[in-house]
Formats: C-alpha cells, structure tokens, sequence
C-alpha cells in the first residue's frame, strides 16, 4: 500500500512541475474596482422595483415554501410582487432581504434580488441571475 502511495505522490508532483501555469505571475489588470470613483448601482429615493413577470405559471407548492412576511419592509416587498426567500440579515438598523418573482422546476427562485433598508427605509438592491451573487449595474 505505501508503493502505491509513493507511485501517486510522485505521479501528482511530476504533473504540477511540468505544468507551465504553476507559478507564473497574473500580471496587473486593472479591475473597476481600480476606478477612482466607482460606479453607483442605485440612486436614493427610488422606490421599491416591481416583480418582473414571469413566463408560464409558477408552481403553487413553490410558493408555499416562501417566507410570510413579518416585518414592514417585508410587506413593502410583498406589496410589489416578490415572494421571500431566505431568512433576512439585519444588524445596527440594516435589514437585507432577498425576493423572487419566480422559481425553477425545483423551487429554487430565479430572478431574485437582494434589497436592502436602513431605518426601515429601501436605499438599494441588486438583482442576480439564476444562483450566482454578481450584482448588475441598475
């Protein structure tokens, strides 16, 4: 058993050194985050965006595995469409909260945002495609 051991070690150290990408550096590319001034996704004073329409019916048993709404802001999201997922994130008068307008065969959401308030305020979100976490430019 330790030859075998001893084979696989060597075959693993022979395949990263005869790797030409092992070690090399990156370079600098300049990023947006390099910017001076970034970009702003939201503006203030924008009111809460609807649910956008999805294609087809969505599966009632999807929406029964929503959050029921028991805050204000969670009526606010309600009140425009989208359905509550997840358990919101809050701390030092920041609530976060994610929405979907609608969920795949399997019941996850797609077309979900995350949307933010302050003081019980909206102040931003970020919308998101299918299950990844990269915010698009509002």
């Amino acid at each position: 058993m330790s030859s075998t051991l001893v084979r696989v070690t060597l075959l693993i150290i022979a395949i990263a050194a005869s790797h030409s990408a092992i070690g090399q550096s990156q370079g600098n590319v300049a990023s947006w985050l390099d910017e001076p001034k970034l970009p702003s996704w939201n503006k203030a004073g924008l009111p809460i965006p609807a649910a956008p329409r999805v294609q087809g019916d969505v599966d009632p048993r999807c929406r029964e595995l929503a959050r029921p709404p028991t805050l204000e802001e969670d009526k606010h999201l309600r009140d425009q469409g989208w359905d509550l997922v997840g358990a919101f994130q809050g701390g030092w008068q920041i609530l976060v909260m994610r929405g979907t307008a609608g969920y795949d065969g399997m019941c996850r959401p797609r077309q979900f945002q995350d949307f933010v308030f302050v003081r019980g305020v909206f102040v931003a979100h970020s919308r998101h495609k299918r299950r990844t976490a990269a915010p698009t430019v509002l």
